[in-house]
């Protein structure tokens, strides 16, 4: 367990004011609500705690500085949970836990933030159907029973789930301010937890170890 985990912040920097007369641009790009970090880290943490929870095997989860390109798109600011599987149709024998992992992203920004950001929910539906091998996309029959499943288990389970995100954001932040970063322009390096860190964080049994 790496330092800045260990000395994770415990106060609630996810539900700060967002003051867009003192953010730099990248972070008043997209959302003068929130700031375009917090939409990332949310998104992507409630990703790694769907994996984590899911038993979805991954290396890690980051967010990367503005202006990197991520592996799965072309956005000026982004970041991802690097799975250990990823060709196509790896995950076909599990659509509803591949569909629940890549919905929790914009899902957490619903109900963490109450807005999402539409590019990395695009993202995620692409990475969905390449996993169920759906290439051709879903019919509709078929989507809607499957995201009405879905959405009703997050629902179920989204005190503890909320309870989850908060806890990974808690440690990001905690790398956040380790950085040195004022604003997000600052941000020089990635801000990563690893699988194992995830999985610590949560209190669950890593898969992989």
């Amino acid at each position: 367990m790496t330092e800045h985990v260990e000395k994770a912040a415990t106060a609630e920097w996810l539900d700060q004011p967002f003051d867009p007369e003192t953010a730099d641009g990248w972070d008043r790009a997209n959302c003068g609500h929130h700031g375009l970090l917090k939409h990332v880290l949310v998104h992507e943490a409630g990703h790694a705690v769907a994996a984590a929870r899911l038993n979805i095997e991954f290396l890690d989860v980051s967010v990367l500085p503005p202006g990197r390109r991520t592996a799965m798109g072309d956005g000026f600011l982004g970041g991802g949970v690097q799975l250990t599987l990823f060709e196509n149709g790896w995950a076909v024998d599990r659509i509803d836990d591949v569909y629940e992992m890549c919905l929790m992203g914009v899902v957490a920004e619903r109900k963490i933030l109450q807005h999402q950001l539409k590019d990395g929910f695009l993202q995620d539906i692409e990475r969905f159907k390449r996993a169920g091998n759906y290439l051709n996309g879903l019919p509709e029959a078929d989507f809607q029973p499957l995201h009405q499943r879905v959405m009703s288990n997050i629902d179920e389970n989204w005190s503890q789930t909320e309870r989850d995100v908060r806890a990974l954001i808690r440690a990001f932040a905690a790398q956040f301010t380790a950085s040195g970063a004022q604003v997000l322009s600052g941000l020089m390096e990635p801000l990563v937890l690893t699988s194992a860190e995830v999985h610590s964080l949560l209190d669950i049994e890593n898969p992989s170890s």
